[in-house]
């Protein structure tokens, strides 16, 4: 799925949509805190809805769970293979 170049900038700005809106989530809603998988189901939905948007993925090449977890997904230096 994430082989060439088209394809690992895709999964890079796949990932990196789900980590900006994880973020955003967290630092605007404290109240979510508690709440990590639910923050992070979240973020994953919107996350992917922008990837299908900005690339040439479709919602059918993407994971219908997000693949991460949420220390993954909040760890700047972390790209999946």
């Amino acid at each position: 799925m994430w082989g060439g170049r088209l394809a690992r900038h895709c999964r890079d700005s796949y990932f990196h949509f789900i980590y900006l809106h994880l973020l955003i989530l967290l630092e605007e809603n404290l109240s979510l805190k508690p709440y990590p998988s639910e923050v992070l189901a979240i973020s994953y939905a919107l996350g992917t809805d922008l990837v299908v948007q900005e690339t040439p993925l479709d919602y059918d090449d993407l994971p219908e769970v997000c693949p991460y977890t949420l220390e993954q997904g909040l760890n700047d230096e972390f790209l999946p293979e």
